[in-house]
C-alpha cells in the first residue's frame, strides 16, 4: 500500500512540474483500485475515483494522456498528438501537424516537421529542418539537419544541408554540403564533403572525393580508399582507387565508365589471368590467312612517351619497346580500338594467335624447302655416281 501511494505522489509531482497549461489526464491502476487525476492549471490537481473498474487498463499500469515532462525530459507523441508518432526529448516533433509514423529522440529532433511521415531521427537537431520529407533515417547530432526524401544518414552533420532524395551517408560530415544531389552514397568521415548538386556518386573512405566541386552537377563517380581523389574538383563517370593520392596521375587506378577504360599507374603483376575462350561461345571460326606475310608488314619500335605534352596520362620516363597503333590498324584492324577523342589503343596480347599462325606458315615453308634440298641432294649424289662410273671405264 505504501509503495503505491509513494508512486502516486511521485507521478503527481512530475505532472505538476510541467510548464504547460494544457489539461493533463493521468490514470493509475493498482490493487487499491483505479484513480484518475486531471491537471488543469499548473499545480492544480483534481482527483476522481472511477465509478466502475476499467477492464482495458491492466493492473499496476500508468497511462498519461498528452505529452509529459519528467525532470525536463519531454515524452509523448509530439505536436499533433498523432498516435503513430513517438517523441522523446525537448522540442522533439515540436511543429508536427499531420505527419505520422515518425520517431524522434533528441533535443530539437524533427522539430520543424509538419507533414513528413515514416521518418526516424536520433540525436540533437537530427532532421531539424525537415518539413514534409518522408522515409528518412537520421542518426547523429545535426544528421540530415535540413530535409530530404528517402535518405539515410549516420554520423554527426552527415547530409547536413541535404534536400535531395535517396542519399546515404555514413560518417561525420559525409555528404555534408549535398543540397539537391540525389542517389549518392558516401561512407567515411567527410566523404564527398563538398558535393552539392552532383548525383549518382559512390565513395568509400575518409575524405574520398571530398573536394568534388560544387560548381556543376558532377556525377556517376566511384572513389575507393582513404583520401582517394580528394583534390579532384571536376569529374564525371570516373573511377578512382587509391590511398591518399589526391590527383591523377598519382592515383593508382583510374577508370572512365563512359569510355570503358581502366588505367593502372604502376606495374601490374598477376599470378593468373584468363580470357573467355570456350569454343561453345564462338561462331564463324576461321584460321588467320597469310599471317606471315601480313606480320612482315609490321615493325617493332623503340620510343619515349611525350610526358611534357600529355602530363595527365601517367606515362613513365625512359625508352620503351612496342608498336604503333596506326601502323597495326592498317594490317590487323581487329587489334586496335579508338576512343571518342580519336586516340588509339593496341591489344598486344592478341598478337600471339597471329604469331602462332605465322610460325606454322614459316614452318611449312621450311619443311617444303627441306624436302626440296633432300631431293636436290639425292640428284646430286646420283650425278656423282654416274660421273664416277664413267671416269672408271676410261
Amino acid at each position: 500500500m505504501k509503495k503505491h501511494i509513494l508512486l502516486l505522489i511521485l507521478l503527481l509531482a512530475a505532472a505538476a512540474a510541467s510548464a504547460s497549461a494544457e489539461e493533463k489526464k493521468l490514470t493509475v491502476a493498482s490493487p487499491i483500485g483505479i484513480r484518475r487525476y486531471t491537471k488543469g492549471v499548473v499545480g492544480e490537481t483534481i482527483f476522481s475515483a472511477a465509478a466502475t473498474p476499467d477492464v482495458n487498463i491492466p493492473p499496476s499500469s500508468l497511462i498519461v494522456e498528452g505529452d509529459s515532462d519528467i525532470n525536463g525530459l519531454t515524452i509523448g507523441r509530439g505536436s499533433g498528438n498523432i498516435a503513430t508518432n513517438t517523441a522523446l526529448g525537448s522540442f522533439a516533433l515540436l511543429k508536427n501537424s499531420t505527419g505520422a509514423y515518425n520517431t524522434a529522440a533528441g533535443y530539437w529532433a524533427l522539430a520543424k516537421n509538419t507533414a513528413g511521415s515514416y521518418n526516424t531521427a536520433l540525436g540533437y537537431q537530427a532532421l531539424w529542418s525537415n518539413y514534409t520529407g518522408s522515409n528518412n533515417t537520421a542518426i547523429g547530432s545535426g544528421s540530415l539537419y535540413n530535409t530530404g526524401v528517402g535518405s539515410t544518414s549516420l554520423g554527426a552533420f552527415a547530409l547536413f544541408n541535404n534536400v535531395g532524395a535517396d542519399n546515404t551517408a555514413v560518417g561525420s560530415r559525409a555528404l555534408f554540403s549535398t543540397y539537391t544531389g540525389a542517389n549518392n552514397t558516401a561512407a567515411g568521415s567527410s566523404a564527398l564533403d563538398h558535393n552539392t548538386i552532383g548525383s549518382n556518386n559512390t565513395v568509400v573512405g575518409e575524405y574520398a572525393l571530398g573536394m568534388n566541386s560544387s560548381a556543376s552537377a558532377y556525377e556517376g563517380n566511384v572513389a575507393i580508399g582513404r583520401g582517394s581523389a580528394n583534390m579532384v574538383e571536376a569529374a564525371n563517370n570516373k573511377l578512382y582507387i587509391d590511398v591518399y593520392h589526391f590527383t591523377p596521375p598519382e592515383i593508382l587506378v583510374e577508370g572512365d565508365f563512359a569510355l570503358n577504360t581502366v588505367k593502372i599507374n604502376g606495374p601490374l603483376t598477376t599470378t593468373i589471368g584468363c580470357t573467355s575462350s570456350d569454343r561453345r561461345w564462338k561462331k564463324n571460326i576461321r584460321s588467320i590467312d597469310n599471317a606471315l606475310t601480313r606480320l612482315l608488314k609490321l615493325r617493332g619500335v623503340t620510343y619515349e612517351w611525350d610526358i611534357e605534352k600529355y602530363p595527365g596520362m601517367g606515362f613513365g620516363p625512359g625508352e620503351k619497346i612496342g608498336m604503333i597503333a596506326q601502323e597495326v590498324e592498317g594490317v590487323f584492324p581487329q587489334l586496335v580500338a579508338t576512343d571518342p577523342k580519336g586516340y588509339k589503343t593496341l591489344e598486344y596480347e592478341k598478337i600471339a594467335p597471329i604469331l602462332i599462325e605465322a610460325i606454322k606458315e614459316q614452318q611449312a615453308r621450311i619443311e617444303e624447302q627441306r624436302l626440296q634440298i633432300s631431293l636436290l641432294k639425292a640428284e646430286l649424289n646420283l650425278l656423282k655416281e654416274l660421273v664416277k662410273k664413267k671416269t672408271a671405264k676410261k
